[in-house]
């Protein structure tokens, strides 16, 4: 973003995170944003460079909260479970509450983003590999898997339910349901 004002431009991210929910990314044009945005367009252009610009700073903004959040409940210096909880719940409700019934929107009409927020992950994935490594430390998580490991698999199953469910609450659901499944195992009870 090309800002003008801190206050202007939040005013347009919201506007366009509520545009994007509302009306996916391809439902709504510069003219839908500038009125949402309560200012016209050619201010919006002061502050915009174009709309695929405005989508990934949306998103890296959406990615940016979620990695704040999680280093959060990890700073918190919890019990690596407790934690672990925390996150299996916040996870779904951060990308819930974001745009997440648009991101297989996003990821399918701009490929070349979803490495670009690979990337943008990465720097998430150092705060998760060392609480992962906490939790092997600790006994918690089996001493033959690798940190790394772990954090691919939180990664693809957040980017595969994110892009592949109908809704953001079935993501939500679906995703919560899937961190549950991979940290207490699918075994309905123990073999006798």
């Amino acid at each position: 973003m090309k800002s003008k004002s801190k206050a202007t431009e939040e005013k347009v991210f919201k506007s366009a995170e509520m545009l994007m929910s509302r009306y996916g990314i391809k439902g709504w044009n510069m003219n839908d944003l500038a009125a949402a945005s309560g200012i016209t367009k050619r201010t919006l252009y002061k502050i915009i460079t174009s709309k695929e610009q405005l989508i990934r700073d949306v998103a890296q903004n959406n990615i940016n909260a979620m990695r704040e959040k999680l280093f959060d409940i990890i700073k918190k210096g919890e019990g690596f479970m407790e934690s672990l909880e925390m996150m299996i719940v916040a996870i779904p409700e951060l990308l819930k509450n974001n745009y997440v019934n648009n991101y297989s929107d996003i990821l399918n009409e701009f490929p070349e983003l979803e490495a670009e927020l690979v990337r943008e992950n990465e720097k998430l994935s150092n705060d998760l590999l060392l609480f992962f490594q906490r939790g092997i430390d600790s006994g918690f998580i089996r001493d033959n898997l690798t940190p790394a490991f772990i954090n691919q698999m939180f990664h693809g199953m957040i980017i595969h339910f994110a892009k592949y469910s109908s809704s953001e609450i079935e993501t939500a659901e679906k995703l919560n349901l899937a961190l549950r499944s991979l940290i207490y195992g699918i075994r309905s009870r123990q073999p006798d």
